[in-house]
């Protein structure tokens, strides 16, 4: 199948092909790579059999940053951009958007199933990153300021022996992340401390669902939930903070009120499980994806569906919206699937009334069709990522695409204020 070198929306927007990497040809061809075994102590007993996530995970990070472990240190003058891309037992850092070789590729003795990297609020903070590896290990470092030092959490399955299926940082926060599995546990922990027990957490009374937190000063984990009894398969909060929002096998989205622990909506998919989801940038919408072979934006206010979403012809494996192309207004979001297709969506915002106005009519859920409806690769996608001025999709097999944005699919700087979430726990 030939390169798509542009893809074009129903508005005429080109989006035109940056560059296309493999990781997997990297590494079978070796060269110059510079490869690094990150030995994490792991068990070698450990057996999980048929692993739901056969995905690639992608990530990009922009940081004022330098790479102190090469034989020429790289000084950067200004923010510059990396990708992050795990394939199989590695993890490829690139540089963005050169990715004409890994700048580093670090090796585990355990498959790395996902991550995600914590965005330093201030230059001289580390830029890390969170693993979870299919031990159900988490390992946490700094790719690209050295890998010297790492902390090891749920040693040897020591917490949770369940697979890994996400891991999150928590919004607010520089040193606390959690930890989904495929039991419908989430634990929290902080990488700063590393004693582990589940011998002094305490059961909460009067709360929605089973909650246990730690007893012990600096102790891990310093907080359990148990969110459903079949396997999480997607986990984020919300621009605000306010919320935490998980989907999984039961095919259910539990939108959480994270600081009160406090469910505040349970919505449905029509048949399967949900695999993915994403917040709009006001934190008012959930968008999901699952088995049912649709994207479904779910509306906060009224626990309700708003928009159902039909193009794909196979499960939807990611959601991911715009940021840069979205406004109290309209949301833009683009979805790829297990039937390597990647599509555009574009919803107009219902108008916004005052909380607690008993006028304000239930919507009616409306059907849409792609305004970009692409076939990419014959082979399944894993995951879509939007940055300021590209778009990046990744194949199960290690291959990824970046294509331009066009500057009309930008909005300008007073807009996308608009979108800035302020921090709330109430």
């Amino acid at each position: 199948m030939s390169i798509k070198t542009e893809l074009v929306t129903s508005t005429g927007s080109r989006y035109r092909l940056i560059k296309e990497f493999e990781s997997k040809n990297f590494i079978k061809q070796g060269g110059n790579l510079r490869l690094h075994q990150v030995k994490v102590p792991v068990r070698s007993d450990f057996h999980h059999g048929y692993y739901w996530n056969h995905n690639c995970t992608m990530s990009f990070v922009d940081t004022t940053t330098y790479i102190p472990y090469q034989e020429e240190i790289e000084a950067t003058n200004g923010p510059a951009t990396f990708i992050l891309h795990n394939y199989l037992d590695y993890v490829c850092v690139h540089k963005y958007p050169d990715m004409k070789i890994p700048i580093d590729v670090m090796i585990f003795d355990s498959k790395p199933l996902c991550h995600d990297f914590r965005i330093p609020m201030l230059p001289t903070q580390p830029t890390n990153i969170v693993l979870g590896l299919l031990s159900s290990d988490i390992v946490v470092l700094d790719p690209l300021h050295g890998l010297d030092a790492y902390s090891h959490h749920n040693v040897m399955g020591k917490i949770c022996s369940s697979p890994i299926t996400r891991v999150k940082w928590v919004n607010q926060s520089h040193t606390e992340f959690l930890v989904a599995h495929q039991s419908g546990d989430v634990y929290f922990y902080d990488h700063t401390w590393k004693e582990e027990s589940l011998e002094d957490m305490v059961e909460e009374t009067g709360l929605d669902f089973p909650v246990r937190s730690q007893r012990e000063d600096r102790m891990n984990p310093i907080l359990h939930w148990k969110l459903s009894n079949e396997a999480i398969y997607d986990v984020s909060f919300s621009p605000d903070g306010k919320y935490l929002a998980a989907v999984g096998r039961d095919g259910n989205l539990v939108v959480v009120q994270y600081h009160l622990q406090r469910k505040i909506a349970l919505m449905s998919s029509s048949f399967g499980a949900l695999q993915t989801l994403a917040w709009s940038p006001d934190s008012k919408y959930v968008l999901t994806g699952g088995q049912d072979d649709m994207i479904v934006l779910w509306s906060l206010r009224h626990h309700s569906a708003l928009v159902r979403c039909e193009g794909h012809r196979s499960w939807v494996t990611c959601v991911a919206v715009d940021d840069w192309f979205s406004s109290p207004t309209s949301l833009r979001f683009a979805s790829v699937g297990e039937d390597g297709m990647l599509c555009f969506w574009d919803v107009a915002l219902p108008e916004e009334h005052p909380e607690g106005d008993e006028a304000v009519p239930q919507p009616v859920c409306q059907t849409i069709k792609p305004s970009l409806h692409c076939l990419l690769f014959q082979s399944p996608l894993s995951q879509v990522v939007f940055h300021e001025k590209s778009i990046t999709i990744s194949t199960r097999d290690g291959t990824a695409q970046s294509y331009s944005r066009p500057s009309q699919d930008c909005y300008p700087d007073d807009v996308l204020q608009k979108n800035i979430p302020s921090y709330s726990i109430a």
